[in-house]
């Protein structure tokens, strides 16, 4: 019997051509979070010493050009404001707004080194190499952002001194020696680029499928105790800040070690995997069923009261009675589950709430097996196949 299926990241190989080069040019939100988050502090970093790193030309125009660089000293100084942008990168979190801000800074150092080149003597022709410069700043900023916005970057970084030059703010621009240094220095940082976006994204889909794993019961393929507690801590400050209520389960296969015993492991494993299918069956999109012990599964019901986890855990409970199982000789056997509920009360922690159905469910398994409790401190009630405790 084959187990359930994990809720895993899809192999890149299982991708089609299209689909994957769609998600590298225009990547989901939550990987461009991702991976923004990997190359933020470079960036915030590169932003801050463009301003020095400014300064620094300015002091190279003064040793060419004295008279010159006298002018061009006010087209310098904007760029100390640039370690403001670099500080705001670091607290920044969204790919847009990280964008919008390289992308400012971009045109002003293009613009204002263009016209600070423009008053130095022959300084047009002798300034290539600042756009060289500024195509290698580029590529340390960029990675971490959506591979489209890198593309519009390269494409934008020559066209502003073409512009300007066309404009009649650059006079003897030279065109041809221009066109013949950018035109293949844009091609190839172009596929630089592709590469370190594609190289990014492999790592991600490694990272998570690796996240998945550790986070997945790989007899079962549903979560495990690691992903179920932090699952659980996020679901009761939900409930108990919004005042909704919130229901987990513990399930136990009843006198598990007969069936190794009697039938083998490997169908011992059966019933584990043939339970797991069942809570998954049981289970809306948004709950969550771990096996946080050797055959001993929790669920946590977001939204759920007293009333439907008992529907839940019953059904469950039934469903498991009639199924039928057998060994590796055919033979064909039954086995029976029992249930622990416990509901959320205020004051409640995740250690307290499964300490209930924890309960619960030692009450069921010392009231006869194959039946429902709700855990609580003292009390019980019998109604039908559930044992209400301390109702």
């Amino acid at each position: 019997m084959p187990p359930p299926q994990a809720n895993t990241v899809p192999e890149t190989a299982s991708r089609s051509l299209l689909t994957r080069w769609r998600r590298l040019w225009f990547p989901p939100p939550d990987l461009s979070r991702r991976l923004l988050r990997e190359h933020r502090f470079r960036i915030a970093v590169c932003l801050m010493l463009l301003a020095p790193m400014s300064i620094g030309f300015w002091l190279v125009d003064r040793i060419i050009d004295p008279v010159g660089a006298e002018r061009t000293l006010m087209l310098k100084l904007p760029f100390l404001v640039t370690i403001l942008f670099g500080m705001a990168v670091l607290k920044e979190h969204r790919p847009w707004v990280v964008g919008v801000l390289q992308s400012i800074v971009l045109i002003a150092h293009l613009a204002c080194d263009s016209l600070a080149l423009a008053l130095l003597d022959n300084g047009v022709k002798a300034g290539l190499g600042g756009y060289i410069v500024a195509y290698l700043f580029a590529m340390f900023i960029l990675p971490g952002l959506p591979l489209v916005w890198s593309l519009l970057v390269v494409l934008f970084i020559p066209s502003v001194p073409l512009g300007m030059a066309l404009a009649g703010w650059l006079p003897g621009f030279p065109y041809a020696l221009f066109a013949m240094t950018m035109l293949p220095l844009s091609v190839c940082v172009l596929i630089l680029m592709i590469f370190a976006a594609r190289a990014g994204h492999l790592r991600d889909d490694l990272e998570q499928r690796l996240k998945a794993a550790s986070n997945t019961d790989p007899l079962t393929g549903i979560s495990n105790r690691r992903r179920f507690m932090p699952a659980l801590a996020i679901e009761l400050q939900r409930a108990q800040r919004q005042n909704s209520p919130l229901a987990v389960l513990m399930l136990d296969i009843d006198r598990f070690k007969r069936v190794n015993d009697r039938y083998g492991h490997f169908t011992g494993d059966q019933v584990i995997c043939r339970l797991a299918q069942l809570c998954g069956e049981n289970l809306r999109s948004f709950d969550l069923a771990a096996r946080v012990g050797g055959e001993e599964f929790a669920l946590l019901l977001p939204g759920a009261d007293l009333t439907q986890a008992l529907t839940v855990a019953e059904r469950l409970r039934q469903q498991a009675a009639a199924l039928m199982m057998k060994d590796g000789y055919g033979q064909a056997f039954h086995f029976t589950i029992s249930i622990g509920v416990a509901g959320v009360a205020p004051g409640d922690d995740a250690v307290t709430l499964l300490s209930r159905a924890d309960k619960g469910l030692y009450q069921a398994k010392q009231g006869g097996r194959n039946r429902v409790c709700v855990g609580s401190e003292d009390g019980q009630k019998k109604l039908g196949h559930l044992t209400l405790v301390g109702t």
